[in-house]
């Protein structure tokens, strides 16, 4: 699906306190749903900007225009947890998260395929399985590179 095409389907499936579709998604980003409509439908030389997305995408919590995107470039998205907190007690303990929570991920897709077929909820465990490792290996690398850099601090004032 290319990227317009998913800017259109999430305003169109958009279900807000206020109401739903594109006129609800409007209102809730704060754009004019005239302009708005223009942009998605890309009369007369409107386009949709790359904030205005942005703005759509998380207020409808609806990853499809990024989605789009990724797979145009060549690349995919999952969500991370929350917490991206960038500390830890060490790196080997940050290894052991690591792999701890990859395991969690092996562990959740050897469960949930054991039907041959995945649904709706247990493909969302799965992603967020893994945007738990994913985020636990970022965590590790983070505090990696500020080991590193510290210890490049101190050598650069000793010298």
């Amino acid at each position: 699906m290319d990227v317009q095409t998913a800017a259109q389907n999430v305003a169109e499936d958009y279900k807000g306190a206020g109401g739903s579709g594109a006129k609800a998604l409007a209102a809730d980003i704060d754009k004019n749903g005239t302009t708005f409509a223009h942009q998605l439908s890309e009369t007369g030389g409107a386009v949709l900007g790359l904030r205005t997305a942005v703005k759509m995408t998380l207020r409808s919590k609806d990853l499809r225009i990024l989605n789009a995107f990724a797979s145009e470039a060549g690349c995919m998205v999952f969500p991370l947890p929350e917490t991206l907190k960038v500390e830890g007690n060490g790196t080997m303990q940050d290894l052991g998260d690591t792999v701890r929570e990859f395991g969690e991920v092996i562990q959740e897709i050897s469960a949930d395929s054991v039907d041959g077929e995945f649904s709706a909820n247990e493909v969302q465990r799965i992603e967020r399985a893994w945007g738990e490792h994913i985020a636990a290996g970022q965590r590790m690398i983070a505090n990696i590179r500020a080991k590193h850099d510290a210890g490049k601090a101190k050598l650069q004032r000793v010298a």
